[in-house]
């Protein structure tokens, strides 16, 4: 079989393995170009940002992502885009009636600080909408369901993660625009980005809430004189350290931990990684450290004082909401599809329609419905489906990448916080220039540690072989691995930044790391010392510092 990767469509298609790595369940490729799409594209609107829209389409199965600005024409395929002389930029933002609207909108986003109206909108109503549906879909218990009711509560859990994804693009503003706006006017004032993001820390609860309910559970095995090996164990200690670990896989058994799709791994199907982090959990929950505000702001100008007040007051109240909404309206929700998924395609594999009940993620609807249905061989869909789950190409290029038809004229206060905020997430120094046996870049904590390197090249092995007191070495973190952080003496990242969720959780837990490290997974051998030292933002190999736990 031959496989073929055309471009959806012009302009520069990147392939996305940030989020969501190899092939993708139909299921989630019928659902999520839609919610990405409307879930940016208001968000950009009502915050007057230059940018259309984000749009991802799939190519045998793997997802590519695109940017679009507005006012910009659609690429054709195959030819070449660029962007206008800046002179007609400039001449487009005063007449273009598209760009006339988003800077009057960018405006009044800024008078009226429109991040807190959608952050008190998240904490006071959506939040509590997310959290309750996800958890009358995970008590429906899937096996007694008959077929009818299972594919009813497959396209219910569907569309709570359709929802839950629009929901979550529609909030990147409300804590990437504070945050920039910080971050852009602390550098005026000669201020390191990375200790403007240390300001932040104990600002982001959400990003250490499972460290309550496994303390919970520890706290109640000790009581019970219990070293516990399984969750089986766990549950033998008595009634006190089974309702703790009840109340815990309540809320975040059934949440993908290694990416962000129906396709990562949950939870409750690593117990053997869970125990892990139940045997680690300190029964003490401990508070971060107090950022020292005061020694930051003795550096600000006085005249300028206020100014930063202001700022680090709206980025410390919005910065939270980034962990605090990813977990409810994209993590759980993809793994409570994936609960569902793994349901119908458990009855199909009994029923001799499927090798493997996991090959239900390569079927489309009406293949995946015949737990209902009955008859047919969709097996045979499934294995075609499985050969095009290789790694896809990096690009699909309809044309070079696409430039933003916008110029900073009338956005110089908005669109670069954005793009600060972003490009802290996501890339920030090349490291390809260091020796194979080191790297060097982004550094979260101030004390260096030296442990034992687990080397993943993805998180699905990362979770399987981590443990405790490791350097866990790996492309990325999400905001789930916060249930097993604690495990890792240390944290390496090839991707990420001082807003990436790596960064948020080691900030919150007070773990060092160091992200964005190119290579790491290749340069660092497994099972050798390493030594993590987020000071200098060094990964050294070998190193004499000694080990500080």
């Amino acid at each position: 079989m031959t496989i073929e990767w055309r471009a959806p469509a012009g302009g520069l298609w990147e392939l996305e393995t940030l989020h969501v790595k190899g092939g993708q369940p139909r299921l989630f490729q019928h659902r999520a170009p839609r919610a990405f799409r409307e879930g940016f594209a208001a968000a950009a609107i009502r915050y007057g940002l230059p940018i259309d829209h984000l749009e991802i389409r799939f190519v045998n199965d793997h997802c590519y992502a695109r940017m679009r600005a507005v006012g910009a024409p659609e690429p054709k395929p195959g030819k070449a885009s660029s962007p206008p002389p800046a002179l007609v930029l400039r001449v487009l933002t005063r007449v273009h009636p598209k760009l006339r609207r988003r800077n009057r909108a960018a405006q009044r986003a800024i008078e009226q600080k429109l991040w807190h109206e959608d952050r008190r909108r998240w904490e006071e109503q959506d939040r509590s909408s997310m959290l309750a549906t996800g958890r009358a879909l995970q008590a429906e218990p899937l096996g007694q369901l008959d077929d009818d009711a299972l594919v009813d509560h497959l396209r219910r859990a569907a569309d709570h993660l359709e929802r839950g994804i629009g929901m979550h693009l529609g909030l990147i503003p409300v804590h990437n625009l504070p945050v920039g706006r910080l971050v852009q006017a602390s550098r005026t004032w000669g201020i390191a980005d990375d200790e403007t993001f240390a300001l932040l820390a104990g600002s982001s609860p959400a990003s250490t809430a499972s460290a309550g309910g496994l303390a919970a559970i520890a706290r109640a095995c000790a009581e019970a004189g219990v070293d516990p090996g399984s969750l089986d164990d766990v549950r033998g200690a008595g009634p006190a350290a089974a309702g703790a670990l009840d109340a815990y896989l309540a809320d975040h058994a059934w949440r993908a931990v290694t990416q962000y799709s129906p396709r990562g791994l949950t939870l409750i199907e690593q117990p053997d990684l869970l125990v892990q982090a139940i045997r680690s959990a300190s029964t003490e929950a401990a508070l971060p450290a107090a950022p020292d505000i005061d020694a930051v702001r003795s550096r600000v100008p006085a005249t300028d004082r206020a100014r930063f007040d202001d700022l680090l007051d709206d980025a410390r109240r919005c910065y939270g909401t980034r962990d605090d909404n990813v977990a409810l309206t994209f993590i759980w929700p993809a793994g409570l599809t994936r609960r569902a998924l793994l349901e119908c395609g458990g009855r199909l594999a009994d029923r001799g329609l499927l090798g493997d009940a996991r090959h239900v993620f390569a079927l489309g609807a009406a293949r995946r419905h015949r737990p209902r249905c009955g008859g047919g061989r969709p097996d045979r869909t499934a294995r075609r489906g499985r050969r095009r789950r290789r790694p896809g190409p990096p690009g699909r290029r309809g044309g070079p990448r696409p430039t933003p038809a916008c110029s900073r004229h009338r956005w110089p206060s908005w669109s670069e916080p954005f793009c600060s905020s972003s490009s802290s997430k996501r890339r920030w120094r090349a490291s390809s220039a260091l020796p194979p046996w080191s790297g060097e870049d982004v550094g979260i904590g101030t004390v260096p540690y030296t442990g034992r390197a687990c080397v993943a090249a993805d998180a699905e092995e990362a979770l399987r072989r981590l443990r405790e007191g490791d350097v866990l070495v790996t492309t990325l973190t999400t905001p789930s691995f916060e249930a097993v952080m604690p495990i890792a003496g240390a944290v390496v990242t090839e991707v990420g930044g001082l807003m990436s969720h790596t960064a948020i959780c080691c900030r919150e837990y007070g773990i060092p790391a160091v992200v964005h490290v190119a290579g790491a997974t290749a340069h660092i051998p497994d099972g050798v010392p390493v030594t993590v030292d987020p000071s200098t933002g060094r990964v050294l190999v070998g190193s004499a510092i000694p080990c500080i736990t």
